[in-house]
């Protein structure tokens, strides 16, 4: 089981939070609204400039366009597989 992942040198850092942050995230944010959509997302990672990554009840991955969690997100990915793969693209090109 991974319980977080922490890329420094993928583009500007890549991270997906401990299950404990992630609880505390939610405890202190709740759950994220999506401008333009039904669902709401929870923060479940971040980048090395501080944007956040949340995920959907539909799978739908969602990136912040700031770094803040009362801001507008946007779509990255159609689910978390896209995102890692995204992400593992990223690791192959800097190899």
């Amino acid at each position: 089981m991974i319980a977080e992942i922490s890329l420094l040198d993928v583009h500007v850092g890549f991270f997906l939070h401990l299950a404990e942050k992630v609880a505390g995230d939610f405890e202190e944010y709740g759950e994220i609204p999506i401008e333009g959509e039904v669902e709401s997302a929870s923060v479940f990672g971040s980048d090395g400039g501080g944007y956040l990554f949340a995920l959907s009840s539909s799978g739908r991955v969602w990136r912040s366009a700031t770094a803040s969690p009362s801001g507008r997100f946007d779509l990255v990915a159609v689910g978390l597989r896209e995102l890692l793969d995204g992400v593992t693209d990223q690791v192959r090109e800097q190899l």
